[in-house]
């Protein structure tokens, strides 16, 4: 339930407050420990497509949420741990399986092309937990995509983006570097 302040013509917010109730398994921390997985390789580029996956221990449901985060750096850098993975970690405590993905980064590269390398790179990582959740024990359709910085705008940009939205010359100049999805660099 939330409640908003009430206005009134002349006056300021009689009543500021919000209330959040919550009654389910992913209300209050269950899991104090955590396994930790790294350089697990997602797609194709063996180098550049990793990502750490946090499980919690203890945790023997055969269907999880998971979420995917992409770390920050403005397309030049891919700064990961540093905020992400406090979060991440936090985030098992409560029954979550957490997947913390670089992507691809070439500086020489257009801006543009940067961000389009980092959206495929983040559909095939959705895609490579898709088709690894019955052994990572995640609901495949309860995957949820964040992140900080560039990964965050990527993360906005595969949820609200698709190729309908797209006038032709950018939906060329998307195909002429791999298309929206990026099926090539793995899980298709």
């Amino acid at each position: 339930m939330i409640q908003r302040g009430r206005w009134r013509p002349g006056s300021c917010f009689t009543e500021k407050y919000i209330h959040v109730t919550c009654d389910g398994l992913y209300c209050t921390p269950q899991f104090p420990n955590y396994n930790k997985t790294e350089n697990v390789v997602y797609g194709v580029d063996q180098t550049k497509h990793k990502m750490i996956i946090y499980e919690p221990v203890g945790d023997s449901r055969s269907e999880r949420p998971a979420v995917l985060l992409l770390g920050g750096g403005g397309f030049t850098f891919a700064s990961n741990l540093d905020y992400l993975e406090p979060f991440a970690i936090n985030l098992t405590k409560y029954g979550i399986v957490v997947a913390v993905a670089r992507y691809r980064i070439n500086i020489q590269e257009d801006p543009a092309v940067r961000l389009i390398y980092a959206q495929q790179d983040n559909r095939t990582a959705v895609r490579y937990l898709r088709k690894e959740a019955s052994t990572l024990k995640i609901d495949a359709d309860n995957i949820f995509n964040g992140g900080n910085g560039s990964g965050a705008f990527t993360a906005l940009f595969h949820a609200y983006i698709d190729e309908n939205d797209l006038a032709a010359a950018e939906l060329s100049f998307l195909n002429s570097v791999g298309g929206l999805e990026g099926e090539a660099q793995g899980n298709a």
